[in-house]
């Protein structure tokens, strides 16, 4: 399949994924939310199960693997760790609680698909994270805490509780966590080589797409 027709598709299934999940979805109800024919859908997927398939492979690919210019020397360190941020934030938005819960209990293959990706991010990680120690860009934290902080704090800063508790917004809260982030990470004299307007308009961006 095109791949922009695969993404159009994806797109337009994943709120109601990401809400509650595909377990109880008819293939006429997902006919309805990517507004095709049944003859059309027949001709890119071969059922519901090959559709949430080829979808969390696409996000094992996408999301999960390292963004390949987070390892390219030629770019700032500052630019690659936002794309690193960028991708944490898109991987807690798409898999939800619930859309992983029917991946585990209806496709349970799939889970290795997800699994092979983030073992694959964590190795090249600490990769990146070591270059910038080694450099005397970064302080010297342990890369696996630092970055395996960010799913479930992420996570945790999308409970509409603390949202209307505290009277903030997500994106208030996802520009928050990267100021610390990047604190905690950065030498005090690298701290301003991240242009933070960048980030800001990504998260903005990232808030505004369909699936969100």
């Amino acid at each position: 399949m095109d791949r922009s027709a695969k993404t159009k598709y994806f797109e337009l299934i994943l709120p109601h994924i990401r809400k509650r999940g595909f377990s109880h979805m008819k293939i006429d109800e997902i006919l309805k939310y990517l507004n095709i024919s049944k003859a059309t859908f027949y001709k890119h997927f071969s059922s519901r199960d090959d559709l949430i398939e080829q979808l969390v492979i696409d996000y094992a690919s996408q999301v999960v693997d390292v963004d390949p210019i987070v390892l390219d020397k030629e770019i700032p360190f500052s630019e690659r760790f936002q794309r690193i941020f960028e991708q944490s934030l898109l991987s807690v938005l798409i898999m939800t609680d619930e859309f992983y819960y029917d991946i585990k209990q209806n496709q349970p293959t799939l889970i290795s698909h997800i699994t092979a990706a983030q073992t694959k991010r964590c190795d090249l990680l600490q990769q990146f994270y070591r270059e910038g120690f080694d450099k005397g860009i970064f302080h010297s934290i342990n890369p696996v805490v630092f970055f395996l902080q960010d799913d479930p704090v992420l996570r945790r800063l999308m409970d509409p509780f603390l949202l209307n508790y505290y009277n903030t917004t997500l994106k208030q809260q996802f520009l928050d966590y990267y100021t610390i982030k990047k604190a905690s990470l950065f030498k005090d004299n690298f701290l301003n080589t991240a242009e933070d307007e960048l980030i800001e308009q990504k998260i903005t961006d990232i808030l505004r797409i369909s699936f969100i």
